[in-house]
């Protein structure tokens, strides 16, 4: 059975306007399909840096930047040798100063970092809890009761048993927001 020269000449357009459609067809499904994977990337590096990494970046900045002045303008005979501890005395009105600043500026700063953390631990970057987080988290929790009890009068502890891990945290927060930031500048001129 062969085909007439006519029925070859008749077929033939519907044949290349099927095909067409067909590889138009096939194009838009990828694309839009490219497109929404894109889109999708791109909204959630958008909510990883709005909720978590934008945030934690900001404030542990902000933090550093209140930590070094407190230490060079309140407390500068104290920045070598440490805070409460043996062989640095400190008196009435330093030991003042710093409860104020805890409880004023420090421990605020802390407790929202704190919220930022626990609120948002979905958008980590990585699979497991790094522990300079679990560390900051434990801080915090400890000057809870640290200042729960100057509240009752009892002054006896003036720190956390458990250091701020300043340098931790910026050392994971600061390279994975400029990471999500690269991506960002990528996915958004795409």
């Amino acid at each position: 059975m062969s085909l007439s020269a006519a029925t070859f000449t008749n077929i033939t357009p519907f044949v290349i306007t099927i095909t067409v459609a067909t590889t138009g067809w096939i194009f838009t499904y990828f694309h839009s399909r490219h497109q929404y994977r894109r889109q999708a990337q791109l909204e959630l590096i958008n909510k990883k840096l709005r909720l978590l990494y934008g945030p934690l970046y900001a404030r542990l900045l902000a933090g550093n930047a209140a930590w070094a002045a407190f230490s060079k303008t309140k407390w500068p005979k104290h920045r070598q040798g440490g805070y409460f501890t043996e062989g640095f005395p400190l008196s009435d009105n330093e030991i003042t100063t710093w409860r104020n600043w805890m409880k004023i500026v420090f421990h605020p700063m802390n407790k929202k970092l704190e919220g930022i953390i626990v609120e948002n631990l979905d958008l980590l970057e990585d699979d497991e809890i790094p522990r300079a987080l679990t560390k900051a988290l434990a801080h915090i929790y400890v000057y809870d009761a640290v200042l729960a009890a100057w509240e009752d009068g009892d002054f006896s502890e003036h720190t956390s048993i458990i250091n701020f891990p300043a340098k931790e945290l910026l050392e994971i927060v600061e390279p994975a927001y400029r990471n999500l930031r690269g991506q960002q500048a990528l996915l958004s001129k795409a």
